[in-house]
Order: C-alpha cells, then sequence, then structure tokens
C-alpha cells in the first residue's frame, strides 16, 4: 500500500509501495486519485519505475470547485513510486489569482507485486554530546555482487557539513559538495552489510529541537547492470538520550522487552528470574580514558553502563540488554562484554552456548544503533551494583562489513 497520504508544509507528496502489512518493495501496474478545486495545471502525477527511472508527467483535468480524477494503468506492474505535486502551495492559504489550493481524496492501485530485492540501503541518525549529530548510511545486499558504488547523502538546510567520521576500509570517500556528501565502493559482494557510512554535521538554532531521525540517501550502480534506489529512512526527530533511568520486575518478568524511562536501553527479563519485586536503576557512563577496560586494549567501547537495586537480588536467568551506542556500528557485528569486579579490575564475560544466538551472546543489533547482549552477569546483583563495558573490536569496525545480508534484509522487510 502506498507508505504515504499527504506531506505537511508542502505540495509535493511521494508515495511508495509495499507489499501490505510487510516492508517488502512492491511495483502496481497503475494508480489514481481523486482531487478537488484543481484550477491551474500545476498539480500531476509522475511515476517512477524500481530504478527510480521516470515512466512520464500527466497532468490532472481542471475543475474549479469541483472534482478531478487522473489515473494512469501500465501494461505491467513497473511502478514503484508516485510523485504528486497539488496544487501551486501547500495546503493553508485561500484560493487566489496566484495561488491554486488543492486536495486529494480517494485512491486507486493495482495490487502491489513484490519487487526483487537487490540491495537494501537504509539510513540512520545520532545526537552526540558535543551537540553535533551523526548520520550514517547502511547497504545490504542480497544474491548478486555489484560493481562501482555510489553512496549519496543529502544535507539539508539547517545543518553543516564537518566531517566524515566513518569511511569503512577499501571505500572511498568523495567529499562533500552542493549539500550532498559521497562515497565510492568498487565491489560489494552478495549476502554483505556494509557500513556504516558516516558524516557529522552541527545544527542551527533553527533546527536543534527538530532534528530529524535520518538524512535521505541514494544508491547508484553499474554493474551488473545501473540502477540507482533510495535508501529507506526513519521518520519522527532524535532526541537526546537520558542518562539514568529506572524499571520495575517482579515474579512475572518484564513480559517482553520493555523499555527504562528515556535512556534508549531496553531490557528484557524472563518470567521467574527473580522471587520478589525489585527496582533496577540503569546510569549511562560517558566513555572517557578513565572508562576503557585496561585489559581490553583492542576493543573499541561503545556504551559503558551501571546497574543497581534497590535491594540486594539474584537473578535466576540471564536477561537481554539493548544497549544505544555511542556511534552507528556494522549491524551484526560480533561484540565483547566486560563485568567490572569488586577489587576495580574487569572480567570478560563468556556465555554458556544455549543462550547464543546465530550472531554469538553479544552483538550490534539489525539498526546499528544498539548493542544486544544476554548479560549473564546481571544474574548477581547481590552486591546492589554491576557494571558493563561493551564494545567490538578496533579492527572489525574499521572494515565495517559482516557476512548477513539476506539476514538484515529479512529483518528490514519483516520475513
Amino acid at each position: 500500500m502506498p507508505s504515504g497520504y499527504f506531506r505537511i508544509g508542502s505540495n509535493i507528496v511521494d508515495l511508495t509501495f509495499y507489499v501490505p502489512g510487510t516492508k517488502i518493495p512492491a511495483l502496481v501496474k497503475g494508480f489514481g486519485a481523486v482531487y478537488a478545486d484543481v484550477d491551474t495545471d500545476h498539480t500531476a502525477f509522475e511515476y517512477f519505475d524500481k530504478d527510480n527511472k521516470s515512466l512520464g508527467t500527466f497532468a490532472v483535468p481542471l475543475s474549479n470547485n469541483g472534482l478531478s480524477f487522473l489515473g494512469v494503468a501500465f501494461a505491467e506492474a513497473v511502478v514503484a513510486r508516485v510523485r504528486i505535486e497539488y496544487g501551486t502551495v501547500a495546503l493553508g492559504p485561500d484560493d487566489s489569482a496566484t495561488t491554486d489550493v488543492a486536495v486529494m481524496d480517494d485512491f486507486i492501485f493495482g495490487e502491489p507485486v513484490a519487487q526483487e530485492i537487490t540491495l537494501l540501503p537504509i539510513t540512520t541518525g545520532l545526537l552526540d554530546d558535543n551537540g553535533t549529530a551523526l548520520y550514517s548510511v547502511i547497504l545490504a545486499s542480497t544474491k548478486t555482487d555489484l560493481g562501482k558504488l555510489t553512496i549519496t547523502t543529502d544535507v539539508p538546510a539547517g545543518m553543516t557539513f564537518v566531517e566524515d567520521a566513518a569511511t569503512p576500509k577499501d571505500t572511498t570517500f568523495n567529499g562533500f559538495a552542493n549539500g550532498k556528501a559521497s562515497w565510492s565502493i568498487d565491489k560489494l559482494a552478495a549476502d554483505m552489510v556494509r557500513g556504516p557510512f558516516t558524516i557529522r554535521v552541527s545544527l542551527s538554532d533553527q533546527i536543534k529541537g527538530n532534528v530529524p531521525a535520518a538524512l535521505e540517501a541514494t544508491v547508484t550502480w553499474t554493474e551488473p547492470d545501473s540502477q540507482t534506489i533510495k535508501a529507506s529512512h526513519p521518520s519522527g526527530k532524535l532526541e537526546p538520550l537520558a542518562e539514568f533511568g529506572q524499571i520495575n520486575i517482579d515474579t512475572k518478568g518484564t513480559g517482553g522487552p520493555k523499555a527504562v524511562g528515556d535512556t534508549g536501553i531496553v531490557l528484557d527479563v524472563p518470567a521467574g528470574a527473580v522471587d520478589q519485586p525489585v527496582t533496577l536503576t540503569f546510569q549511562r557512563s560517558k566513555i572517557t580514558d578513565a572508562t576503557v577496560v585496561p585489559v581490553a586494549k583492542d576493543v573499541w567501547w561503545s556504551a559503558v553502563v551501571q546497574v543497581t537495586s534497590d535491594h540486594p537480588v539474584k537473578l535466576a536467568k540471564p536477561v537481554k540488554l539493548l544497549l544505544p551506542s555511542r556511534r552507528t556500528l556494522t549491524p551484526y557485528l560480533s561484540a565483547s562484554v566486560f563485568t567490572a569486579l569488586p577489587d576495580g579490575s574487569w572480567q570478560q564475560d563468556i556465555t554458556s552456548a544455549d543462550s547464543q544466538s546465530k550472531y554469538g551472546f553479544a552483538y550490534v543489533e539489525h539498526g546499528g544503533n544498539h548493542v544486544l547482549i544476554t548479560a549473564t552477569s546481571l544474574s548477581d546483583l547481590q552486591q546492589g551494583k554491576a557494571t558493563l563495558a561493551v564494545g567490538v573490536g578496533h579492527a572489525d569496525r574499521d572494515i565495517s562489513k559482516t557476512t548477513a545480508g539476506l539476514d538484515f534484509v529479512r529483518q528490514e522487510i519483516g520475513q
């Protein structure tokens, strides 16, 4: 079904089609809509195929103070996206001699047919402690080797490009020009996750408090054929994470993953893990030289968190923690977990095989902004306190790739 219906503050709408109930990109044979009060020839549809190539632009019939309908059908399901321009200005002002306000009504379109996915790019964002924002692109290939790729990220008004914050090994950062940052890759093998490709931007006063969750990006490649696709990106805005958060647990556990306040931490405690109610307080620690675990110099630390309980408690079962990373990381990259001991030393956690997933008991989750761990180290809070440090290998972070493209795509589209 279409992914949008109207756009606030603009008279342009982009409708992208998906298989109903999923995130699987789809194609349709045609699309049409009813319009009210079309006074000028500015209201039109432009249809695009899966490679983002235009299939033609068609004007909506004029009908002052009346209804108009435009529908275009193709012989095959080839329409991946429709760009609609309605009127001359966004909804708000009244019609006048110089403005035309047109309103969309009922939609009609063919049954969506799933596209074969060759490459799935996503974009994501993080707020940094210094007031800047970090925006990343992550690529996932499926069953085909691709060559001569270019990744382009648009930097909108209200933001100023600061630096290329992360470029994977064997990738070229082409620079920033005309509001766009870009990278080039000579080859992307099949079933591969590649990235993040990250830039840092500063934020103007006008955009602070309304910082978009991600930026728009496109990816093009020329081998084995030429294609261009737009990256999927979340809506909404970035919010700063809280340093502290609390969560109450009883004998029923958390009943599934539960957010710990506004810390970005998610906790999943199984039923029977505690024999009496307990309140856990989580504190996200800022990572400095003082918080780096001295016995693991080859690890790049993504998160350090302190957990305290309101009374001594022993968890009878391992819990799962989703910890926000200070940088976007390569999805499914293996992570290391260390626990602080009472004498000030650190011990690396090793969990049993039955609690491991395909990617181990600690790894970067699908979106790249969190690390998922099975925290056996939290099983003992009899001292009322535990500190965890989570990180990935410096070398792995530099290479920024995992053989998990098909898993990434299945997770992204909900299969």
